[in-house]
């Protein structure tokens, strides 16, 4: 199996929802980062407050067989192609210890999500 990160920086109202889109169509489980940033245009301040929306980094390892339907759905959800909404991109992983466990798991998504049945591994 090839395991590939897939990263989606969105506002933190949309957290939750994009945790649960993401594992509807395959991801195992998520990892959330709080985290801010700078943009484009500079931040919104009021009286030296800064206005900012704050966002999150939420983190799904998935196979690499699942990237594109995970990334559709999350940009459908929270409408990315809507500026200063957020993004999604996935890198490679070469080495992933942890999921030997969550193997057959991850095989019975798979092949839920392309609706075929779950192959052996080596």
């Amino acid at each position: 199996m090839n395991f590939h990160i897939v990263i989606a920086i969105i506002k933190s109202e949309m957290t939750e929802k994009v945790i649960k889109v993401g594992k509807s169509v395959g991801a195992p489980g998520a990892t959330v980062i709080p985290a801010r940033g700078t943009g484009t245009k500079e931040a919104k301040t009021f009286f030296g407050i800064n206005l900012d929306i704050s966002r999150d980094v939420i983190l799904f390892i998935v196979e690499e067989r699942l990237i594109q339907t995970i990334q559709k759905e999350i940009s459908q959800c929270c409408s990315l192609d809507n500026p200063g909404t957020g993004v999604t991109f996935s890198l490679p992983i070469a080495n992933v210890i942890g999921l030997s466990n969550q193997i057959p798991h991850i095989e019975e998504l798979i092949a839920k999500q392309l609706n075929r049945e779950p192959y052996e591994t080596d």
